[in-house]
């Protein structure tokens, strides 16, 4: 479940990190869901799991929030594509290289390669959110970790 806590550095990832696919979309309104296909490390099959725009924001945050992991100061995180824009208008959809539901294939692949280098990097992949980011079907009850001038009890109380 995504919903523990999940910042434990001695996860090892069930799935190899070169076959990571972001193979479709989905649009549900303004909403858009990525299928991500992995293989399985045992060889017996792969993973299927949809994630939104904002799990991968989250798995982002949770990835950030590693403070105390040995050897993390100093790393350069893979940057997370921009939000896509769902209802922009065709002149920028275009000029972003997307012309239809059917022609998000960039933006996919530009998420794939995120996962890639989180799945590749040596700190990052031992990060147990990423194994469930990767293989859980449950996402309900994300929990987000808020550092800086609103912490997670200000959060809480609003």
């Amino acid at each position: 479940m995504m919903q523990e806590e999940v910042n434990e550095a001695t996860s090892v990832l069930s799935v190899y990190g070169h076959t990571i696919k972001v193979t479709e979309v989905l649009q549900d309104g303004d909403t858009l869901t990525f299928i991500i296909v992995s293989q399985k490390l045992s060889g017996t099959g792969e993973y299927h799991v949809d994630r939104t725009y904002e799990d991968f924001e989250w798995l982002q945050q949770h990835l950030y929030a590693q403070e105390d992991v040995p050897g993390l100061q100093g790393v350069i995180f893979p940057p997370l594509p921009l939000r896509p824009q769902v209802n922009a208008s065709a002149k920028v959809m275009k000029q972003l290289g997307f012309l239809g539901l059917g022609e998000w294939q960039p933006y996919c692949k530009a998420l794939e390669t995120f996962l890639r280098q989180v799945a590749a990097h040596s700190i990052l992949r031992k990060n147990k959110t990423v194994e469930v980011f990767l293989t859980s079907t449950d996402v309900s009850g994300h929990t987000y970790i808020f550092t800086g001038p609103m912490s997670n009890a200000d959060f809480n109380s609003m």
